[in-house]
This record gives C-alpha cells, sequence and structure tokens, in this order.
C-alpha cells in the first residue's frame, strides 16, 4: 500500500467513526419498525441532495474569501412511537458534504432522541437520550445564513445520557420525587471530553395544603471535564440544599419564596460560588391564556432571575418567556442540551427551549467556568397558510477574566403560496461581546422556494446573503450564496 493511500485512511478515520456513530444509532432508530414492534409509530423519512455556490466558504476576511461549490447529501427521520409504557422521539438527520477547494468528504450529524420507559406505573420510570450535534467553537465564531458555511469552526458534541426517577404520593399530605442521571460527553476539536452525575430529592406538600406549600430540595452535581490539548481542568462538584414556599394570595396568584445554601467545589476558578442564596417572585394565572412563574434573588454571588411565562395569543399564536441562571462550562451545556428538550403534543417531535426547533439558537463551546444567566423569548404560530417562528435570547457568561455578552435574534416566516409551492424568509441578528473587549454584529437573511413535483418529490432552491461587522476589520466578512436542490420523503 503506498504512503499517499495510507495518509489518506489515516485522515479519514475520524470522519468514518463520527458517520458510523451517527449511521449506526439513525438505524437504531429505524429498526423496531422494520421489526413490526408492537408501537403505534408515526415516522417521517427523507433523503435530499442540493449544490450550494458560495463566494465565501470558509467566512473570511474581505479580500481573503475563496469560493465554492459544496456538493450535500442528507438522510432525515422525525417523529415518534408509543407503547403502553414507552414513548420515543427522535428528530435527527446526518449530511455527508464535499467541497471543490479542498476535495474532502465531511459528515456532519444534527441527531437527537429521548426515550422513556414505566417500569411502575405511575412510579419507576428511567429516561434515556442520545445527541450529537455540531456547535460552534465559541461564541465569536462566524455564523452565516448559509447552513453551509464555515463548517471547519464547529466542534461535534455527542452525549448520551440515562436517568431513573422515582415519585411517590404519601396519600394528599405531600409528593416526593428522586432521580439519579449519567451523562457522558464527547468532544472533538478543541472540546473536551466529559461525565457527569446528579443526584436529587424532592419533597413538596400535597394538594390538601392549598394556602401554603412547602417544599425541600436536596441536590448534589459533579462534572468531570477532561481536557483537551491545552485546555484547563473544569471540574465542578456542587452540593445543594433548598427550601422553598408557595403563599397562595389569590385564587390565581401566590407568592413564592425560597432559601438555601450551596457547596461549590471549582478548582480552577479563582471565584467562590459557594455562599447562602435566597429567591422572591410570583406566580399565577391571570387569565385561561396566561401563565407565569418568575423569582429574583442572589446566587453564585450574582444577582439573577428564573421563571416562565406564556401567553396564547390566539388558538393559533403563542408567545413564551423564560429566564435561567446556573453555573457550567459552555461544553457541559453544549452536551445536556438534549435534556431540556421537550416533546410537542402536537407534532411528536422535539422541540427546544420554548418550542422553537431543536438548535433554533445557539452560544458556543467554551472552556473555563463561568456562571450564565439567559433570557428567551420565542413566538411560534401558524395562521392558515402562513407559518412564523421568532426567537431571541440574551446570555451573559460571568468568567474568572471576564464577561461575554451574546445576543441571538432569529426570524422564519413561510407562506404556502400554491398546492404545490411555498416560500420561505429568514433573517438573523446576533452580537457578541468578547472578554477581549472586541464586539461584532453579524445580520444575514435567506429566501427559499419549494416545488411539490409529486406526492413524494420536492425541488428547491434558495439564496442568502450575510455581512458582519466590527471595529477590527478581520472579523468582518460578507457572503452570498445560492442553493438548489431536491428531496425525496418516504
Amino acid at each position: 500500500m503506498s504512503k499517499n493511500r495510507v495518509n489518506r485512511m489515516h485522515l479519514l478515520q475520524p470522519v468514518t467513526r463520527k458517520a458510523c456513530v451517527a449511521f449506526g444509532f439513525m438505524a437504531l432508530c429505524v429498526a423496531p419498525v422494520a421489526n413490526g414492534w408492537a408501537f403505534d409509530w408515526q415516522l417521517t423519512h427523507s433523503a435530499s441532495a442540493q449544490v450550494d455556490f458560495t463566494d465565501n466558504a470558509g467566512l473570511d476576511p474581505d479580500g481573503q474569501a475563496e469560493s465554492a461549490v459544496v456538493p450535500s447529501t442528507t438522510y432525515a427521520v422525525s417523529g415518534s412511537g408509543q407503547g403502553r409504557r414507552v414513548l420515543f422521539v427522535t428528530n435527527s438527520s446526518i449530511t455527508a458534504r464535499a467541497n471543490s477547494n479542498t476535495g474532502r468528504a465531511k459528515f456532519n450529524q444534527a441527531i437527537r432522541s429521548f426515550v422513556r420507559t414505566e417500569l411502575w406505573r405511575d412510579r419507576f420510570f428511567v429516561d434515556g437520550s442520545f445527541s450529537s450535534t455540531q456547535q460552534l467553537a465559541g461564541v465569536g465564531t462566524a455564523t452565516s445564513a448559509n447552513p453551509t458555511a464555515n463548517r471547519n469552526q464547529q466542534n461535534s458534541v455527542t452525549s448520551v445520557s440515562i436517568s431513573p426517577v422515582y415519585q411517590h404520593h404519601f396519600g394528599s399530605h405531600a409528593d416526593g420525587q428522586a432521580s439519579y442521571r449519567r451523562t457522558e460527553i464527547w468532544g472533538s476539536g478543541s472540546a473536551d471530553d466529559a461525565s457527569s452525575d446528579t443526584a436529587q430529592l424532592k419533597l413538596a406538600a400535597g394538594r390538601r395544603y392549598s394556602a401554603i406549600k412547602p417544599s425541600l430540595s436536596i441536590a448534589w452535581f459533579s462534572l468531570d471535564e477532561r481536557p483537551a490539548g491545552t485546555n484547563s481542568d473544569d471540574d465542578i462538584e456542587q452540593f445543594s440544599i433548598q427550601l422553598g414556599n408557595s403563599l397562595q394570595l389569590t385564587r390565581k396568584y401566590a407568592f413564592l419564596t425560597t432559601i438555601g445554601i450551596d457547596n461549590v467545589d471549582a478548582p480552577s476558578s479563582t471565584r467562590d460560588f459557594s455562599g447562602f442564596f435566597w429567591s422572591a417572585g410570583f406566580t399565577g394565572t391571570p387569565g385561561p391564556r396566561t401563565q407565569f412563574t418568575f423569582q429574583v434573588g442572589q446566587r453564585y454571588d450574582t444577582i439573577g432571575v428564573n421563571g416562565s411565562a406564556s401567553y396564547q395569543m390566539t388558538p393559533s399564536l403563542l408567545l413564551r418567556l423564560s429566564a435561567a441562571q446556573d453555573v457550567g462550562t459552555g461544553l457541559q451545556r453544549a452536551g445536556t442540551q438534549i435534556q431540556q428538550l421537550s416533546i410537542t403534543s402536537q407534532q411528536g417531535v422535539l422541540t427546544g427551549a420554548n418550542g422553537l426547533p431543536a438548535g433554533f439558537l445557539r452560544g458556543g463551546i467554551t472552556d473555563r467556568i463561568s456562571t450564565d444567566q439567559t433570557l428567551d423569548l420565542a413566538l411560534v404560530g401558524t395562521y392558515g397558510r402562513n407559518t412564523i417562528t421568532f426567537g431571541s435570547s440574551i446570555e451573559r457568561r460571568e468568567f474568572d477574566r471576564g464577561t461575554q455578552n451574546l445576543r441571538n435574534s432569529r426570524l422564519v416566516f413561510t407562506r404556502q403560496l400554491g398546492r404545490q409551492t411555498s416560500a420561505t424568509a429568514g433573517a438573523f441578528y446576533r452580537y457578541v461581546d468578547d472578554i477581549v473587549g472586541e464586539d461584532t454584529h453579524a445580520v444575514g437573511a435567506r429566501l427559499s422556494f419549494n416545488y411539490q413535483v409529486g406526492q413524494r418529490t420536492t425541488l428547491f432552491a434558495a439564496v442568502s446573503r450575510t455581512d458582519r461587522f466590527s471595529k477590527n476589520k478581520a472579523d468582518e466578512f460578507t457572503e452570498n450564496a445560492v442553493t438548489i436542490g431536491g428531496r425525496l420523503t418516504f
């Protein structure tokens, strides 16, 4: 065997491993259908081929941009299966992509699957999840309205999680729940590997107590992050005890209070996250279409907001707002995103925060430990032939060496023009204020058309434009792209 042949095989090994894992897991998703298991399956499969023409494949600074032709093939499966005591949901795809400049093939995956098994009716459950996605290497990584651009600055993050959950009702007096979760995370490129364990015990007053509902929560969390290259070892161990109380003020509103103490061991951080914490707020249902729960307090030595709210503006339009505060690393947050996904009751597919499509808004993988405060806004609705999805997030990460601020907004509007034709217009805005003080503003738009040739075949075409602006000229770029392709659904 020639030396060049050996080198080529060596370069393909990481790609081949990732592709085999992704294809293997997606095959497992499909296998139950072929085996005829006694489940009610609602799965949609599709295979598509497309060609992208871009004048800046790497999103490089103006003057260094290189045009490229990027052909790709994608296989996707989404849907759910449900039996008497088993629920399975997946929303997954894998793409094989080439580049005319490098001549190399790459595999990119977006696999998210969840399964729940009820071993003891209404008492004992086991949840399992699998996620393998491409994540931005950092919050400052260049992004585009063209999904195929700048894949070189994204890392693969794969996580597997299993969680037994036991719950018990002590008559009408109290409700209890005990849970444990083990998660394994594998990264590629500059991303680390990690494992985490979470154990939690909750006890809350039952339905017998309507005016005052005290609660107790004891939690333990451990993250073992194994560094890649020269990254530091960002381990975390946290033990928390929390007391809460809900005081019913009126039929619609209640006053919430929380007090507790954290013991956080984070050797790589100079900050002290341990100590007493508190929060206070309200929960209520002002009307049949509105619900909210929000608390403001101090934890991890910072003021934070936690809670959620929803407003059913019309039968077809839902507005959601959420806020969350935590401590951890970028890899940990990316690797555990699957745990924050929910299952839509209407479509039976996994969705991300606030009901947005999974991965709709993304941060970035960063080493080092930080406290994180995130505010999310989402608007999801369907009006006859129109579908609208809007998401916006504000995120602030405080590190030992500084603060990162990230703002994301994305709007997608789809219009059914006719029985066979539809159009989708999308736009995004992204602002990054990095630790070193270099801020960037990126805006982009994409317009695509779909034409259904037959019952299962669709042709599509798209154009996009992206610009990023910064005081540092090396961070600025412009990209124009055109896409043509077809999709077969089966």
